[in-house]
């Protein structure tokens, strides 16, 4: 039903618009003429400067958006192993050391005095 109602506008409109085309003069026709002529040459130029060495910019634009995109991804995750520093494994164990040390509820007292009871430890018993 709708359709129906649509296509009865549309030929009511047509006939009302062919029946006021018929009634303008050869000038404004001309002129009409003209201004068409016109709008579709300065579409052709509009769509020719978008065009570059024959290739549409706006469909070589998503390649080379992609292109960067994946460029920049791996420049970001990647990681710069140039100027990596590889730690020996006595500096990681110090740290590991320091941070067990640090984060122990124990009394630090103990630790103060490793010193000392190291070198108790290598002296020979006396006895």
């Amino acid at each position: 039903m709708n359709h129906e109602k649509d296509q009865a506008f549309h030929e009511a409109a047509r006939e009302a618009l062919d029946k006021q085309e018929s009634q303008l003069t050869p000038e404004v026709k001309r002129a009409l003429y003209q201004a068409r002529v016109d709008a579709l040459q300065k579409r052709n130029q509009d769509k020719d400067s978008t065009r570059l060495w024959g290739w549409s910019l706006q469909k070589s634009l998503y390649p080379t958006g992609l292109a960067m995109a994946a460029i920049l991804t791996m420049v970001l995750w990647l990681p710069d192993t140039g100027s990596e520093i590889v730690p020996d494994s006595t500096s990681t164990q110090f740290s590991a050391e320091t941070l067990d040390m640090l984060s122990a509820e124990e009394d630090l007292s103990f630790y103060e005095d490793l010193e000392f009871i190291n070198w108790l430890a290598t002296q020979p018993e006396q006895g």
